[in-house]
C-alpha cells in the first residue's frame, strides 16, 4: 500500500511522538540543513522550510490533530483501492517505495541529494582544477573553441617569425632563441589542446603527430561515458575515486622538438660567417706604426670602395636566349668554402691587426651583404635563386679579402705613443741611490738626455739613469765603481719606455770611468775639437 507523505515522515519521528521528541529531532534536522551550514548547497534553503513547516505543524496540538485527520482520510482512500491486480499492486509498491524515500527527505532521500550535489560541487571543482593538466579529456566543443584561434595565432607567428628571420644580416642565438618561442607556444598549446581532445576520443596523445590528425579531432566522435583516460567531460556528476590512465606524450613531444630546434638555432649561428671576421676596407692611420720582424714593409691596405662585385657573366644587355638560373645548394657551397677561408686567415692574424680591422670589416662586410642581397633580389623573384645569386655575389668578395689579409699575418700593429711632460734634470729611475763620487754632466741646448750608468764588466748590469734637460747640468753622487756612460737624446719625450720616440738616438763613452771616494768626473756632452771623451754611436738594443 502506498505510504502518505507526512510532516512525521519530514522530520523522522512516529506519529505518537512526544513534543520532546518532535523538538529534539527538529533541532537536530536544523543544526544539519541550515543554509549558514551548507553554503555550497543551493537546496539547503528549500529542505528547510520543509523542516520548519513540518515542525510547525506538529508542535502545535491542534494543527497536528487536523494533519492526523488528513492522514486517516488518504489512508481510507488507499485502502478503497487495495482490491487493484496484482500488477497494479507491484507498480503501486514500487510508487510506495518511491515515495517513501522522497517523503523521508530529511532521513535519507534529503540527504543523499546532499551529499550527490555537494559531491557535484566538490567534483566540479575538481574538473575545474584539472582542466589545464596534460591528463583527462576535453569536449570536441572546447576544442574548437579553442584550437581555431590557437591555429590562427600559430600561422602569424610562424610567418612574421619566418619574415624576421630572412632579414637577419647576421644570426645572434638570444635572438634566434626568443623567435623559436614566439612561434612554438602556440604550437605547444594547441599540442596541449589536441591531447587532451585525443583522450576524449580514448586515444594516446602520440596520434597528435600524424599529418593533419590535430584537423580529424575537430570530427572524431568522443568515448561516450568514461574510458581509460577520465571521465566525460558532458556528464556533471561523476565519482572521483577512480583512478585513470596518465598520459606524458605531451611533455615528451615538447621536450623533443624543443631540442630539434635549438639543434637549428646553434647549427644556423655557427655555419655564418664569425662576427670578428667580417671582411672590410682597411684604412692605415698615420699616427700607427707596424712592426714586421725585419720583413719588408707590407703594403698599404685598399681603401674601401663602395662597389658590389657581380658574377662576369651578368648580362648588360637584353638577350633572347634562356639563361640557366645558379643552383642554390652549389652555390651556399661556394660561399661556406669562402666563409671557411676567410675565418681561418683571420684567426692567424696577430691580435692587433684583428682589433685594428674588426669595425672597418663589421661596416664593409654589412655593406656587402646589403649589396649582394639587393642584386640576387633583383635577378630573380624565387627566394631561393635570389638567394643562390646573392652567395655568388658574395664569393669573390670573399676571396679577395682572404688574400689581402693573408698578406698581413706578419704584421703587427702598435697603437701611436703620446708625448710626455718633459721631467726635470736629475729625474731618475733610482731615487734611494746614494754615493761619495761626484759625477757632473753638462749638456748644450735642444736636445733632451737620458744618461744610463752601467758597470764595465757587465753592460746590461744598469747602476742609475737621469734625464737631463737640454742646455742644463746633472750634479749626482755615485758609489764607487767602474763604470760606462751610455744615453740617449732626442728633442720630444715620450717616457721611460720610449725615450724620444721613432728619433731617438744612441750613443756610449769610449772609456771606462774609475769612481771611488770623493774622486769623480766631469762630463761635457758637448762636441768639441780635441775633446778627451770619445762616444760611439750605437743602435737600441745595445743601448
Amino acid at each position: 500500500m502506498k505510504k502518505i507523505k507526512t510532516h512525521y515522515d519530514n522530520l523522522g519521528v512516529a506519529r505518537n511522538a512526544q513534543p520532546e521528541v518532535i523538538k529534539a529531532a527538529y533541532k537536530a534536522l536544523a543544526q544539519k540543513y541550515h543554509p549558514d551550514r551548507n553554503p555550497n548547497n543551493p537546496d539547503a534553503e528549500r529542505i528547510m522550510k520543509i523542516i520548519n513547516a513540518a515542525y510547525n505543524v506538529l508542535i502545535d496540538p491542534v494543527s497536528r490533530a487536523e494533519h492526523d485527520r488528513w492522514i486517516k482520510e488518504q489512508e481510507a482512500k488507499l485502502n478503497a483501492n487495495a482490491n487493484q491486480t496484482n500488477a497494479n499492486q507491484a507498480h503501486q509498491t514500487q510508487n510506495n517505495s518511491s515515495n517513501r524515500t522522497w517523503n523521508n527527505y530529511t532521513n535519507t532521500q534529503n540527504n543523499t541529494q546532499n551529499n550527490t550535489q555537494n559531491h557535484q560541487n566538490n567534483n566540479q571543482q575538481n574538473k575545474k582544477s584539472s582542466s589545464w593538466s596534460v591528463h583527462g579529456r576535453m569536449k570536441r566543443s572546447t576544442y574548437a573553441l579553442l584550437g581555431i584561434p590557437t591555429i590562427i595565432v600559430y600561422w602569424t607567428m610562424r610567418i612574421g617569425a619566418t619574415g624576421i628571420a630572412e632579414g637577419m644580416d647576421t644570426y645572434v642565438f638570444s635572438e634566434l632563441l626568443f623567435l623559436m618561442l614566439l612561434e612554438l607556444l602556440p604550437l605547444y598549446f594547441l599540442f596541449f589542446l589536441s591531447i587532451k581532445r585525443a583522450h576524449d576520443c580514448n586515444l594516446k596523445g602520440w596520434w597528435v603527430l600524424i599529418p593533419f590528425y590535430i584537423f580529424i579531432l575537430f570530427f572524431k566522435n568522443p568515448t561516450k561515458g568514461v574510458n581509460r583516460f577520465g571521465y566525460d567531460p558532458r556528464e556533471e556528476y561523476v565519482d572521483d575515486g577512480r583512478e585513470f590512465e596518465k598520459e606524458y606524450s605531451f611533455w615528451w613531444i615538447v621536450g623533443f622538438n624543443l631540442l630539434l630546434n635549438l639543434i637549428q638555432i646553434s647549427s644556423a649561428v655557427a655555419q655564418q660567417p664569425k662576427p670578428d671576421i667580417d671582411t672590410s676596407s682597411q684604412t692605415t692611420e698615420s699616427t700607427y706604426s707596424t712592426e714586421n720582424n725585419n720583413q719588408p714593409e707590407p703594403p698599404t691596405p685598399p681603401v674601401a670602395t663602395t662597389a658590389v662585385y657581380t658574377p662576369t657573366e651578368t648580362p648588360t644587355e637584353t638577350h633572347t636566349e634562356t639563361r640557366n638560373e645558379p643552383s642554390l645548394n652549389v652555390a651556399k657551397s661556394e660561399y661556406d668554402r669562402a666563409v671557411n677561408n676567410i675565418n681561418y686567415v683571420w684567426d692567424s692574424l696577430h691580435p692587433s691587426v684583428r682589433d685594428f680591422l674588426r669595425d672597418e670589416q663589421k661596416a664593409i662586410n654589412k655593406k656587402r651583404e646589403q649589396d649582394c642581397k639587393a642584386y640576387g633580389n633583383n635577378q630573380s623573384s624565387n627566394k631561393n635563386t635570389a638567394k643562390a645569386y646573392r652567395y655568388l655575389c658574395e664569393v669573390p668578395q670573399l676571396n679577395e679579402r682572404a688574400e689581402y689579409l693573408t698578406t698581413q699575418l706578419n704584421t703587427v700593429i702598435t697603437p701611436p705613443i703620446s708625448p710626455q711632460p718633459l721631467p726635470e734634470t736629475g729625474a731618475t729611475n733610482k731615487p734611494n741611490l746614494h754615493g761619495d763620487s761626484p759625477l757632473q754632466i753638462k749638456t748644450s741646448a735642444g736636445s733632451h738626455y737620458w744618461v744610463k750608468i752601467v758597470k764595465s764588466y757587465n753592460e746590461k748590469a744598469e747602476i742609475v739613469s737621469y734625464f737631463i734637460r737640454g742646455g742644463e747640468t746633472l750634479d749626482v753622487n755615485l758609489p764607487s765603481g767602474e763604470y760606462i756612460i751610455k744615453y740617449a737624446y732626442g728633442d720630444t719625450w715620450y717616457g721611460r719606455e720610449h725615450l724620444f720616440g721613432e728619433n731617438t738616438r744612441y750613443s756610449k763613452a769610449d772609456e771606462v770611468l774609475d769612481f771611488y771616494y770623493n774622486q769623480g768626473y766631469t762630463i761635457e756632452l758637448i762636441q768639441q775639437i780635441n775633446g778627451n771623451l770619445h762616444t760611439t754611436a750605437i743602435d737600441e738594443s745595445q743601448f
